[in-house]
Protein backbone atom coordinates (compact mmCIF):
# COMPACT_ATOMS: atom_id res chain seq x y z
CA UNK A 1 0.00 0.00 0.00
CA UNK A 2 1.60 3.47 -1.04
CA UNK A 3 0.69 6.43 1.67
CA UNK A 4 -2.15 8.62 1.00
CA UNK A 5 0.46 11.37 1.51
CA UNK A 6 2.75 10.41 -0.74
CA UNK A 7 0.17 9.04 -3.47
CA UNK A 8 -1.05 12.90 -3.71
CA UNK A 9 2.34 13.83 -5.66
CA UNK A 10 1.95 11.41 -8.63
CA UNK A 11 -0.71 11.87 -11.55
CA UNK A 12 -0.96 8.94 -13.61
CA UNK A 13 -1.88 9.42 -16.93
CA UNK A 14 -2.76 7.07 -19.82
CA UNK A 15 -2.67 7.67 -23.72
CA UNK A 16 -4.31 4.87 -26.04
CA UNK A 17 -2.75 4.01 -29.37
CA UNK A 18 -4.08 6.39 -32.29
CA UNK A 19 -5.35 4.15 -35.23
CA UNK A 20 -3.32 2.96 -38.02
CA UNK A 21 -5.12 5.45 -40.23
CA UNK A 22 -4.11 8.25 -38.26
CA UNK A 23 -0.67 7.07 -38.00
CA UNK A 24 -0.44 6.68 -41.27
CA UNK A 25 -1.72 10.19 -42.23
CA UNK A 26 0.66 11.82 -39.63
CA UNK A 27 3.91 9.92 -40.72
CA UNK A 28 3.17 9.54 -44.55
CA UNK A 29 2.55 13.35 -44.47
CA UNK A 30 5.82 13.61 -42.95
CA UNK A 31 7.82 11.54 -45.60
CA UNK A 32 6.01 13.07 -48.11
CA UNK A 33 6.89 16.14 -47.77
CA UNK A 34 10.47 15.07 -47.13
CA UNK A 35 10.43 13.09 -50.42
CA UNK A 36 9.34 15.32 -52.36
CA UNK A 37 12.70 17.26 -52.49
CA UNK A 38 13.65 14.19 -54.59
CA UNK A 39 11.60 14.28 -57.42
CA UNK A 40 8.25 12.70 -58.82
CA UNK A 41 9.57 9.06 -59.03
CA UNK A 42 10.38 9.15 -55.38
CA UNK A 43 7.74 10.74 -53.70
CA UNK A 44 4.96 8.34 -54.07
CA UNK A 45 6.73 6.14 -52.21
CA UNK A 46 6.03 7.28 -49.06
CA UNK A 47 2.77 5.34 -48.61
CA UNK A 48 4.06 2.15 -49.42
CA UNK A 49 7.19 2.71 -46.80
CA UNK A 50 4.88 4.22 -44.27
CA UNK A 51 1.94 0.80 -45.05
CA UNK A 52 5.21 -1.32 -44.74
CA UNK A 53 5.99 0.12 -41.76
CA UNK A 54 2.92 0.28 -39.68
CA UNK A 55 2.39 -3.51 -41.22
CA UNK A 56 5.22 -4.46 -39.27
CA UNK A 57 4.89 -2.70 -36.08
CA UNK A 58 1.23 -3.87 -35.98
CA UNK A 59 2.54 -7.61 -36.65
CA UNK A 60 5.23 -7.56 -33.65
CA UNK A 61 2.79 -6.37 -31.44
CA UNK A 62 0.41 -9.06 -32.00
CA UNK A 63 2.81 -11.69 -32.41
CA UNK A 64 3.66 -13.38 -28.42
CA UNK A 65 7.37 -13.65 -28.90
CA UNK A 66 7.51 -10.35 -29.12
CA UNK A 67 5.85 -9.61 -25.61
CA UNK A 68 7.72 -8.03 -23.16
CA UNK A 69 8.37 -10.79 -20.10
CA UNK A 70 10.47 -10.66 -17.23
CA UNK A 71 13.66 -11.35 -19.28
CA UNK A 72 12.87 -9.73 -22.62
CA UNK A 73 11.54 -6.66 -20.63
CA UNK A 74 13.26 -4.29 -23.48
CA UNK A 75 10.55 -5.95 -25.84
CA UNK A 76 8.38 -2.45 -25.45
CA UNK A 77 6.74 -1.78 -28.90
CA UNK A 78 5.41 1.77 -29.19
CA UNK A 79 5.20 5.02 -31.93
CA UNK A 80 8.83 5.78 -30.81
CA UNK A 81 9.77 2.40 -33.25
CA UNK A 82 7.57 3.92 -36.00
CA UNK A 83 9.63 7.31 -35.73
CA UNK A 84 12.77 5.60 -35.70
CA UNK A 85 11.93 3.89 -39.22
CA UNK A 86 11.01 6.71 -40.63
CA UNK A 87 13.69 9.08 -39.27
CA UNK A 88 15.99 6.05 -40.65
CA UNK A 89 14.52 6.32 -43.91
CA UNK A 90 14.92 10.18 -43.88
CA UNK A 91 18.74 10.19 -43.05
CA UNK A 92 19.32 7.40 -46.00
Amino acid sequence: MINQRLQRHFSAYTMFTPSSENIKQVYGNILAGYLDYFGPKIAPLSSKLIDATIHLFNRLQRDTRYSPTAKKFHYQFNLREISKVTEGIMFA
